[in-house]
């Protein structure tokens, strides 16, 4: 069978259903997403649950609506710091080379700080 024929799996449902939050994170129901991804409420609804338990996603008392939640937030901080550390340590050897290229160019061209 050829993978893309496949149904989705229950890791995967989860993940498109987290996914259809993105960017903005509007308020949707559970219907609205069933709708978006072609699932059965009754899927929809069991998977929103387990994610809801798990504080990726929260329902408005109110209007029964979820949005993202405190878990998809560490998800997501996690990311940016690792991107900010990965970021200073590719950037540091271009750094070093950049100063040392202005410290040549200054000194050939006899320039002292106070002069620039």
């Amino acid at each position: 069978m050829n993978p893309k024929d496949q149904k989705p799996n229950a890791i995967e449902k989860a993940l498109d259903i987290l996914m259809t939050f993105v960017p903005h994170n509007e308020p949707m129901g559970t219907a609205e997403i069933s709708k978006k991804l072609g699932l059965h409420n009754a899927t929809a609804s069991r998977t929103l649950l387990l994610l809801t338990k798990r504080k990726f996603l929260r329902q408005d008392p109110h209007t029964k609506k979820f949005r993202l939640s405190r878990s998809a937030l560490d998800l997501g901080l996690a990311v940016t710091h690792s991107l900010t550390t990965d970021l200073v340590n590719i950037a540091k050897p271009h750094k070093v080379y950049r100063l040392a290229n202005l410290n040549m160019v200054v000194k050939s061209n006899n320039l002292s700080p106070g002069h620039v």
